[in-house]
C-alpha cells in the first residue's frame, strides 16, 4: 500500500484570532494525520500570520498551491475550511484545481474530505457560510464603529498633529482576554505636532512646492510621523506632506464613512470607492481644528489649479505641473529691465555672475539698448538690506502694529460672538442629561437610556472644551500687540534673509510674498548706475494667521545706487 503524503495549512486573521491559534491548528491537524498513518514532513507545514482569508495572494498559501502542482503531497489538511479561505469563488476554484491534480482537502473540524464523492455539496455549502459569516462580521464592525463615532470616540488610525488617549471602563470590567475593558479612544490636539502642521501649511502658502517643503523639514531635523512598519531611517516624504495638506481633519472635519476600500477581484489590492452623503457620519470637531478656514481654502484652491502635463493613462492623470516658481537664484523672476520691461537673467562672465537684460542679450540693441551688467551678489545684498531697512523702520512698525491689532480684535470679537450660542446649547444638554438621570433614579435602567446618557455626557464634554478654548469676554481689552512684538517678528525675517544661502527657497518664498510685481532696474544717463524701483507688498502671514498687506517703497531715486 502506497503511503499518503500530507501537508498542513494554518492561518489566523489579526482582527479575529490570537497568534497562538496557529499552534492550536497545527496540533489538531498533526493528531488527525497520525490517526490516519499518513506521512508529514515539517517543510510541508504552511502558516500565514495575520492575513485575512479573502486575500488570495497569501505567501504560504501560494507556496501550498505550488507544492500541489509538483506532487509533493496528495492531501492538504486544515483545522477548519475557513482557514483555507473565506471567498466562495476562490474556495470553489481551489476545489477544482486540487481535484484535477489528485490532491484532496480534509477539514478536521467540518468532517469534510474532498476525496469522497459526496463531499462537493458540504464543501460548497461550508464555503458559502464562511463568506456570509465574514459579511455579517463586517456589518457588525461597521455598526460598532458608527456608534463609537457618535459617542465622540475615534475609530481610525493615528493622525499626525493629534494624540490618542485610551478611555478605560471605570467599572474595572475586563474583556475575554483578561485585559481592562476599553470604552474607546479620545483624540486631542498635540501642541508640538500641531505647530509643525501649521508650519507646513504656511510654507505652502509662501509658494513652496511639496518637494521643497519635504527637503526643508528634513534639513531642519523635524521629527517625522511614526511608521512602525518602516525598516529604514524615518524621514519626511513628499507623499506625507501631500497627505497633510489634503487632510480635512485639520479644519475639524472628522466626518466618517465617506468612502470604502473593497478589494479588487483576483488581487489583494484595494480601490477607493466614494460613498453617497446619505451614508456619511458627519462629525465636526471645532475643538480639534488646527488650520483656520481661510488658509485651508487657499491651499485647496492652489491644488485645484495644478495643470496636468502628461496625458490620461488608464483613466488616470500621469503627471502634474506645479504652480510654484522654481528659481535657481535669489532674485530669479523678480527683476525686470526698466527700459524695455524684459526680464533680467543671470549669465556667467568669467568668475562673476551678472544680471543682464534678456532682450538685449538675446535679441540685440534694436530691441533694447540697456547693455549694463550688474553683479548678482551686489544686487542681492542690496535688495535684502533695503527690504530689511524699510520693514524695520519705526514708521513701518507703527503701521503694522495698528493693522495687526485691528485684525486680532476682529478675530477675538468673532470668537466671543459665538460663545452665547454654545453656552445655550450646553445648558440644554445638561438639562436633558438631568432628566435622563432622574429616569434611572426611578428604576429605568434600560440600555437605551444608558446609551443616551453616555452620548449626552460626550456632547457636554465637547461643548465645554469649545468654551474653554474660546477667549474670555475681557480678552479684547487685555490683548495688545506691542511694537516690540512686531519688531521681533520682522527681525526673524531679516535674519532669515541674511542667511539666504542656508535657506534659499524660504527666502525666495518670502521675497515673492513681499514684493508686488517686479523690481525695475534702469541705468542712469552715465550708464554706471542702476535705480531700484519696486513696490514691496508685505503679506506678513508669519506674524499672525491672517494675511496682512502694507505698501512700502523699496528704494528709488539716487538713494540706493549700485556701481557696476
Amino acid at each position: 500500500m502506497n503511503e499518503v503524503k500530507a501537508a498542513i495549512y494554518a492561518r489566523y486573521s489579526s482582527d479575529l484570532q490570537r497568534p497562538e491559534s496557529i499552534e492550536d491548528q497545527v496540533r489538531q491537524c498533526k493528531e488527525f494525520i497520525q490517526s490516519k498513518d499518513w506521512v508529514l514532513h515539517e517543510h510541508n507545514i504552511f502558516t500565514d500570520y495575520a492575513i485575512t482569508g479573502t486575500d488570495t495572494n497569501r505567501p504560504e498559501y501560494t507556496r501550498l498551491r505550488a507544492g500541489a502542482q509538483t506532487g509533493h503531497y496528495q492531501c492538504i489538511v486544515v483545522d477548519d475550511l475557513s482557514r483555507l479561505g473565506r471567498d466562495t469563488a476562490e474556495s470553489i476554484r481551489i476545489f477544482r484545481e486540487f481535484g484535477s491534480l489528485g490532491v484532496s482537502i480534509v477539514s478536521v473540524s467540518d468532517g469534510i474530505d474532498t476525496s469522497q464523492s459526496a463531499s462537493k455539496l458540504p464543501y460548497y455549502f461550508k464555503s458559502i457560510m464562511n463568506e456570509i459569516y465574514l459579511d455579517d462580521l463586517r456589518d457588525k464592525v461597521l455598526r460598532g464603529m458608527k456608534g463609537q463615532v457618535e459617542r465622540g470616540y475615534s475609530v481610525g488610525g493615528r493622525v499626525y498633529g493629534y494624540r490618542r488617549e485610551e478611555i478605560i471602563d471605570p467599572s474595572g470590567s475586563r474583556d475575554k482576554h483578561g485585559r481592562l475593558k476599553r470604552l474607546g479612544v479620545k483624540i486631542e490636539v498635540d501642541p508640538d505636532q500641531a505647530e509643525i502642521v501649521r508650519y507646513i501649511f504656511n510654507l505652502k502658502l509662501k509658494g513652496l512646492g511639496i518637494k521643497s517643503i519635504t527637503k526643508i523639514l528634513n534639513e531642519k531635523g523635524v521629527e517625522p510621523p511614526q511608521n512602525p512598519r518602516a525598516n529604514h531611517k524615518r524621514s519626511w516624504a513628499t507623499s506625507t506632506v501631500w497627505a497633510i495638506l489634503s487632510n480635512a481633519k485639520y479644519i475639524g472635519d472628522w466626518t466618517w464613512n465617506k468612502c470604502k476600500w473593497p478589494k479588487k477581484l483576483e488581487s489583494s489590492r484595494r480601490k477607493k470607492v466614494a460613498l453617497p452623503e446619505s451614508e456619511w457620519v458627519v462629525n465636526i470637531r471645532e475643538d480639534l481644528r488646527i488650520i483656520d478656514q481661510e488658509t485651508w481654502d487657499l491651499i485647496q484652491d492652489q491644488k485645484r489649479k495644478r495643470r496636468p502635463i502628461n496625458p490620461v493613462k488608464n483613466g488616470k492623470l500621469t503627471g502634474y505641473q506645479g504652480t510654484g516658481h522654481r528659481a535657481k537664484y535669489l532674485l530669479s523672476g523678480l527683476l525686470e529691465c526698466g527700459q524695455c520691461g524684459g526680464s533680467l537673467i543671470v549669465i556667467s562672465s568669467g568668475k562673476r555672475s551678472v544680471y543682464v537684460c534678456n532682450n538685449h542679450w538675446s535679441r540685440g540693441d534694436t530691441v533694447c539698448t540697456n547693455k549694463v551688467r550688474i553683479k548678482r551678489s551686489e544686487i542681492e545684498d542690496l535688495v535684502v538690506e533695503t527690504i530689511s531697512q524699510r520693514l524695520l523702520n519705526p514708521d513701518t512698525i507703527s503701521v503694522l502694529q495698528h493693522r495687526v491689532q485691528k485684525i486680532v480684535d476682529a478675530a477675538l470679537a468673532k470668537s466671543i460672538g459665538s460663545l452665547p450660542a454654545i453656552e445655550r446649547q450646553l445648558r440644554t444638554e445638561k438639562r436633558e442629561l438631568g432628566n435622563l438621570v432622574r429616569f434611572v433614579a426611578q428604576g429605568d435602567t434600560s440600555s437605551a437610556v444608558r446609551q443616551l446618557i453616555s452620548e449626552k455626557e460626550a456632547t457636554i464634554d465637547t461643548l465645554q472644551r469649545q468654551i474653554d478654548g474660546l477667549p474670555h469676554r475681557t480678552a479684547i481689552e487685555r490683548f495688545r500687540v506691542t511694537k516690540e512684538q512686531i519688531a521681533q517678528r520682522l527681525g526673524k525675517l531679516k535674519e532669515l534673509m541674511t542667511r539666504k544661502q542656508e535657506s534659499l527657497k524660504l527666502v525666495q518664498a518670502e521675497l515673492r510674498n513681499l514684493i508686488e510685481g517686479k523690481i525695475a532696474l534702469s541705468p542712469e544717463d552715465t550708464g554706471d548706475y542702476y535705480k531700484i524701483k519696486g513696490l514691496i507688498k508685505a503679506k506678513l502671514s508669519f506674524l499672525f494667521s491672517q494675511p496682512l498687506s502694507v505698501m512700502v517703497y523699496g528704494g528709488g531715486g539716487n538713494r540706493t545706487p549700485v556701481r557696476v
